[in-house]
């Protein structure tokens, strides 16, 4: 497990455990993947070398612009006082776990050289979830 990734599960666990209260998952996923694209552009790098954390807050929220709520600008600014930007997608990446595991659903992928049919897809999604309540 890396540092980040360790650094990052506190974060996604607080944060999925409010939106999941507060109904705002999605939403809070949506702007936690916002975030951390944010994070990865190098003007925010460099910015988040330079500039001190209230600044560095207040550059997240003016880019964002009315896309982040009051509760995850919040969350957003602990992140940049205890200046772990660079954990960003590491907390998201957590937070999506977290979201996946509260769902109980599994997304899988199918490959077929031809479309499926309903039946198929029904008989297919019902012995997948067989397989998955017996582990």
């Amino acid at each position: 497990m890396s540092d980040l990734t360790t650094i990052a599960r506190p974060y996604a666990k607080a944060a999925y455990g409010y939106a999941s209260d507060n109904g705002a998952v999605e939403k809070w996923s949506e702007m936690l993947a916002f975030a951390k694209e944010m994070s990865a552009a190098k003007e925010l790098k460099a910015a988040a070398l330079s500039l001190q954390p209230a600044q560095l807050g207040q550059l997240y929220v003016d880019v964002a612009g009315e896309y982040f709520d009051e509760p995850f600008k919040n969350f957003l600014n602990v992140i940049i006082e205890n200046y772990r930007t660079s954990a960003l997608s590491d907390i998201s990446i957590q937070y999506e776990k977290f979201a996946v595991e509260a769902s109980n659903t599994q997304e899988v992928t199918v490959t077929t050289s031809f479309e499926l049919t309903e039946a198929q897809q029904s008989e297919l999604a019902s012995t997948l979830k067989s397989v998955w309540i017996a582990k």
